[in-house]
């Protein structure tokens, strides 16, 4: 019965199949689209971000206590949670002066690995941070010069390397630090907030004379 109305209505029978076919194809073809579109928001999240789900910030934009961090960290699905404070900054190395964005991170910070990689150099050892004791003016030794990691790019563009001595515009003055690694972004997108300066969160907490205070909790949460 099939084959006799095919070979009746040849054309009618032909217009159909195509119509079906593109129906189909129209069906898959948005729900690959759909698909497409998912995966590229995570990635831009991941890249934007980093493997973070959740961010903590003052309702209005100030600094806040890191005491909170403990709290947070005992909150049950709460699986990390690290701290950043962020300060505006003049950079000087080799006769340049470039306004910068300091970011203070905790030396474990995963996040920061998942947005940038080391190229050269290294991170921050444990212990390193200033001691609380420094008197302001006095001169900085090797062991509590503060150490500071560099965005590839900006540290070629000012003729920067690892163990160079650059200096900081900060509260307590212009503050010497010691270059000791060198990152490259993961994606380009990663520097949305100009990220190009890193400090172990001790150390800018000090500079700038902000003790105990951050302005961003980051926090990764369990699957479950």
């Amino acid at each position: 019965m099939a084959w006799t109305e095919l070979c009746s209505h040849p054309m009618r029978s032909l217009f159909t199949l195509a119509s079906v076919a593109i129906g189909v194809g129209a069906v898959v073809a948005i729900h690959c689209a759909s698909s497409s579109a998912r995966q590229a928001f995570e990635q831009l999240h991941t890249s934007l971000t980093g493997d973070i789900d959740l961010e903590i910030v003052a309702r209005d934009g100030s600094r806040f206590d890191s005491d909170i961090v403990s709290h947070v960290g005992d909150v049950a699905g709460v699986v990390e949670a690290f701290p950043q404070l962020r300060r505006a900054t003049l950079l000087y190395a080799n006769g340049n002066r470039v306004a910068t964005q300091a970011v203070g991170v905790d030396s474990r910070q995963t996040d920061l690995a998942a947005r940038y990689r080391l190229i050269q150099g290294r991170l921050w050892n444990e212990g390193t941070e200033l001691a609380d004791d420094k008197e302001e003016g006095e001169p900085e030794n090797e062991k509590g010069r503060v150490e500071v990691v560099l965005e590839a790019q900006l540290a070629g563009n000012l003729g920067i390397d690892v163990g160079a001595t650059v200096a900081f515009l900060m509260p307590r003055g212009p503050t010497r630090c010691t270059v000791i690694g060198l990152v490259a972004l993961q994606s380009p997108v990663g520097l949305a907030d100009h990220e190009n300066v890193f400090f172990h969160l001790g150390d800018l907490q000090q500079v700038a004379r902000l003790p105990g205070k951050i302005d961003q909790l980051r926090i990764r949460i369990g699957d479950d």
